[in-house]
């Protein structure tokens, strides 16, 4: 008998439980049970199968907000900057300054840069210089530094953004603002 969404995700808390040596009982069960029904089990299972494949040895069991974090991950101002400083690393590092080198009629800022690294990582990385002078400045050494400029670049534009979104009626949270991750 295949078991239920709900028995499922019990079945994955159990199982986390055990590779943290956490003693669930059903007290606990019951706390984290009614704390997170509200996502959907399926979600829940998920969010935990990706828990268990990425923890490490000495990670305790995780908190009721740890798990609904996975879920809902935390989308602040400060968060999304970081992700597309991140994402706009990430892709320095794997496709370098080679990467703007296309073919004739193709544009690279509007037909790959932006519709890659969404509206405010394009925008991010042409109000830093170009892509060349963004790979050159990553390269220079300090890359936690030029890390910490190129979030607070996006920062800029994500509060520039947010003050203009009220006219125009798109909002700054839509996906289309946001990198697409590397595949």
């Amino acid at each position: 008998m295949v078991p239920s969404a709900e028995e499922n995700f019990h079945i994955h808390l159990n199982a986390l439980a055990k590779m943290t040596r956490f003693e669930l009982d059903q007290v606990i069960l019951k706390i984290y049970d009614e704390h997170l029904k509200k996502y959907g089990y399926e979600k829940l299972t998920i969010a935990l199968k990706e828990l268990i494949v990425e923890r490490t040895s000495r990670d305790p069991f995780p908190s009721v907000r740890a798990i609904e974090r996975k879920v809902v991950p935390i989308t602040s101002d400060k968060s999304k900057a970081n992700f597309v400083a991140n994402q706009i690393l990430k892709y320095v590092r794997t496709k370098g300054h080679t990467w703007s080198w296309v073919e004739p009629g193709v544009n690279f800022v509007t037909d790959v840069l932006f519709k890659t690294l969404g509206d405010i990582g394009g925008a991010t990385v042409v109000q830093l210089g170009g892509w060349t002078a963004v790979c050159e400045m990553a390269n220079n050494g300090n890359t936690e530094f030029f890390r910490h400029n190129l979030e607070k670049a996006a920062m800029n534009i994500i509060e520039f953004e947010l003050k203009n979104s009220k006219s125009s009626g798109r909002p700054i949270t839509d996906d289309r603002n946001f990198p697409k991750s590397l595949e």
